[in-house]
């Protein structure tokens, strides 16, 4: 029964008052819902009822005999409420009892996906639940239940809310906190991007300490407030959802950023009876303090640190951004001399120091390599060798050092098809790290002849490696179609990502592509690889919004599967978006969740070393592009591409050619021996290929074959091999090449290969060639359009409002936001950026927002 109502009057939007005054208001009304049979018949009057007790803000408890009956009554009391504007949340604690309050944010999330399971119309539910009270309760119960997409969309729901309701809950400072967490929720929602054994970080039970991971994590998933975080951060420790060891807490202020978290994380320790180190107050570096180490070598140390980005200083408190680094530079600077002192000194030009730096970041570099030989030593396997393979290419070691790690790491009886893994690896290092392809294929041939369940597959990728190797893309394309085409058993699930992993290294992104499809294997390694081949050839293509969705989208498929392999795989593809993007705090950011516990951080110092790299090819706009301490020459070869990426590169590169200097070997040429004589077989590669393009003469072939002789540049004698009959071609030829070189995409063969298909073109198809190969040349840079200067005044035919309209956004916005913005569908948004794209003539969506304009 439901009790009779006093009288109520109106106030307000949908508000319900008492008429009178001293009338008493009931807080707290019960319905018994009473059936002899399984079914109930839920009565208007009842749903009437309830409504307009549930809108006058009592509590409404509804029991049966039977759990359907309370939601059905639910649920009708929950669509009454829906059409009058408003939201009912419910709890349902257990089996035949609801209780609905319209005060109290609260909801049972099995009985919130009654009505339909799409998580987009649920989210958009939740978001509308939450937002209508910012003083509510949120009460998150029976979770253990939910699929992983269903729990994920709750997630993201109450993520998006939880910086208003924590901001209304931190201000009760005289209450206990009331936002109660469900653990397999909060263990979704909190959960670091990392290899932290979460369920281990979580279980009260567990003997590890608080990590600074979930805390820093937390601060993150507050939108960076500290208040916020650290009002969760109670909160997970008194419902006991976040093991909070007794005794006393370290936290580095430099694991969490922001000091300001850090006192006041220090402060939430206090309240908890915990107690807190004074290293709150200082970062602290293993293995020795920071505040000994500034305080020896003086505040000129901290001067250089903060000059490098190696330290920054947040109202007075130092927090370091890669601790060995700082470790080792600060180490070995009394044995390096001291910098001058400011003053009149100009910092960038010291030559000296900027080497000394280099040779610290290198020795950094080193102590990860050792750590991590230390680390994986005596763990068998392919998993083991391409995680070293990574420590040694990220520590800056050279391909004879990895190809010597592949032949000792011994294969693991766990792995059926690690001894192939192995090979296969071994023969991709000698194909497209050292270009000795004659021993790729002698690898791959003796897999091939030795029989077993993997000789198709290693068939499948000696033609393939064959086929580019000889620079025939139709045929290397053709028969990786028909791999990809051959039934599953034929071959390994990895094999068919591989073989478009292998088109995409050879230059061919459209074609790996479409081998690669749109839907990720089920096989786990098949997936990661795949993973990284679809991120990387987007990349290569320009369509960096779909790119970084779709890493984004495997980071948060590896953080809620655990999958090792695929999370690795998809954070290195946004890592390498970021980078490419211009967008290095991100990357570096990104590279810091992304760590194994216990081991070195190898996306990090591949991070550093990038920017790194960067910085110093960045130093060319200053006009030092043909000195022997060129940054082209001194930095990083890998970091080659990604700084051509970057502001100001582009310029310069299209000054020299524009300018047509007279002696290139007097420019380009000393930077490029440089290089050779420093082992950097890329930067010299890199000079010596602009210096063909800008001058096309036997002079300058002669100039480079004359050092060019090590063992380890036999692919660039074979490149200039087949450059030297091109001298009479022109120059727009050549630059077609080398701006594989700015996409990324570099390797000695791939050129060889596109300059042969140019001399084999005769009539229109040579024209046609030239042509796409001068649009390539003026396009040096992935990110950077061409100036619009030197577009042409008009397009062939003219864009339709529409299509000028979205083509101004098409630079810094994807189709699908796009869409968003101007309420079409993505489908009309795409048709109008291919239409555009083909009336102007134009390569890219960056390029034709250029053309068009961006405001």
């Amino acid at each position: 029964m439901i009790p009779d109502l006093p009288a109520y009057g109106t106030m307000g939007a949908g508000q319900l008052e008492p008429a009178d005054a001293a009338t008493p208001v009931p807080t707290r009304a019960s319905l018994i819902l009473e059936s002899e049979q399984m079914t109930v018949l839920i009565r208007e009057e009842e749903v009437r009822r309830t409504v307009e007790l549930i809108r006058s803000g009592i509590d409404v408890e509804v029991t049966g005999p039977w759990a359907g009956g309370v939601s059905d009554l639910v649920n009708a009391v929950r669509r009454r409420l829906e059409a009058q504007g408003f939201s009912l949340v419910t709890v349902a604690a257990r089996p035949g009892f609801a209780s609905m309050n319209f005060a109290a944010l609260r909801f049972s999330l099995p009985e919130v996906f009654q009505a339909t399971s799409e998580p987009a119309v649920v989210v958009d539910r939740l978001s509308r639940m939450l937002s209508a009270d910012e003083a509510a309760v949120v009460v998150l119960e029976n979770a253990d239940h939910l699929d992983p997409f269903s729990l994920q969309a709750v997630t993201e729901s109450v993520r998006r809310s939880r910086a208003r309701l924590l901001a209304s809950l931190s201000s009760m400072s005289a209450q206990p906190p009331r936002l109660l967490l469900d653990r397999p929720l909060l263990r979704e929602s909190l959960r670091p991007l990392s290899y932290l054994d979460v369920e281990d970080l979580l279980d009260a039970r567990s003997k590890n300490p608080i990590d600074p991971m979930l805390v820093r994590r937390i601060y993150l998933d507050s939108g960076g407030n500290a208040q916020i975080a650290t009002a969760l951060f109670e909160v997970g420790v008194r419902s006991g959802a976040i093991h909070a060891p007794q005794g006393t807490w370290t936290l580095h202020a430099s694991d969490l950023w922001d000091p300001s978290l850090a006192a006041l994380v220090e402060q939430s320790l206090s309240h908890l009876g915990l107690q807190a180190r004074a290293c709150l107050r200082l970062a602290v570096l293993a293995p020795a303090d920071s505040a000994t180490l500034i305080e020896a070598h003086g505040a000129a140390a901290v001067e250089e640190l903060v000059l490098e980005g190696l330290l920054h200083v947040d109202e007075g408190r130092p927090a370091f951004v890669s601790p060995p680094i700082v470790v080792s530079y600060l180490r070995s600077r009394s044995a390096a001399g001291a910098r001058p002192e400011s003053g009149t000194h100009d910092r960038m030009s010291d030559r000296g120091w900027r080497q000394r730096l280099g040779q610290q970041l290198d020795a950094a570099s080193s102590e990860v390599l050792a750590s991590a030989r230390e680390r994986f030593a005596g763990h068998p396997g392919a998993a083991t060798a391409t995680a070293l393979v990574r420590a040694l290419w990220s520590a800056g070691a050279s391909y004879a050092e990895a190809e010597e790690l592949i032949r000792s790491v011994p294969p693991s009886p766990d792995e059926p098809a690690a001894e192939f893994t192995l090979q296969l690896l071994h023969a991709r290092w000698l194909a497209f790290g050292v270009g000795e392809v004659d021993r790729a294929l002698e690898l791959l041939t003796r897999a091939e002849e030795g029989g077993g369940p993997y000789a198709a597959d290693a068939s499948a990728h000696r033609v393939l490696v064959g086929a580019w190797a000889r620079g025939i893309p139709d045929a290397a394309v053709a028969w990786a179609r028909e791999v990809a085409a051959a039934p599953a058993s034929d071959y390994l699930p990895v094999t068919r990502v591989s073989i478009a992993n292998l088109l995409m290294q050879a230059g061919w992104p459209l074609s790996a592509l479409e081998i690669v499809g749109d839907v990720i294997p089920d096989d786990p390694e098949a997936a990661s690889v795949w993973v990284f081949t679809r991120v990387s050839a987007l990349l290569a293509i320009d369509e960096y919004d779909a790119a970084v969705a779709l890493a984004e989208h495997h980071v948060s498929v590896g953080v809620r599967k655990l999958d090792r392999k695929q999370l690795f795989a998809a954070s290195y593809g946004l890592i390498q978006a970021r980078m490419y993007m211009g967008q290095w705090e991100k990357a570096r950011e990104l590279a810091e969740n992304i760590q194994i516990a216990g081991r070195p951080n190898l996306l990090l110092l591949h991070v550093q070393r990038m920017a790194r790299g960067v910085q110093a090819v960045v130093a060319a706009e200053q006009g030092r592009v043909g000195t022997p301490d060129s940054g082209l020459v001194t930095a990083p070869s890998d970091a080659l591409p990604y700084a051509v990426a970057q502001p100001g590169i582009q310029e310069t590169i299209e000054r020299i050619a524009a300018q047509r200097y007279d002696n290139i070997a007097m420019f380009l040429l000393p930077a490029a021996r440089s290089a050779d004589e420093a082992g950097s077989r890329y930067a010299a590669s890199y000079l010596a290929a602009y210096a063909l393009a800008l001058d096309p003469s036997e002079a300058t072939i002669a100039a480079i074959s004359g050092f060019t002789t090590t063992s380890e540049l036999t692919a660039f004698d074979n490149f200039l091999a087949y450059m030297r009959p091109l001298v009479e071609r022109p120059a727009e030829v050549i630059s077609g090449t080398v701006s594989m070189v700015a996409r990324g995409t570099f390797s000695y063969l791939a050129i060889i290969g596109t300059v042969r298909r140019a001399k084999s073109m005769e009539g229109a198809k040579r024209d046609a060639l030239m042509r796409e190969a001068f649009a390539m040349s003026r396009r040096l840079s992935v990110v950077f359009p061409r100036k619009v200067a030197d577009a042409p005044d008009t397009e062939t035919e003219p864009l339709s409002p529409r299509e000028r309209q979205i083509a101004r956004l098409a630079g810094r916005l994807s189709n699908a936001q796009i869409a968003e913005r101007l309420g079409i569908s993505k489908r009309t948004v795409d048709h109008h950026v291919s239409n555009a794209l083909k009336k102007t003539g134009v390569a890219s969506r960056h390029e034709l927002a250029a053309r068009i304009g961006t405001g």
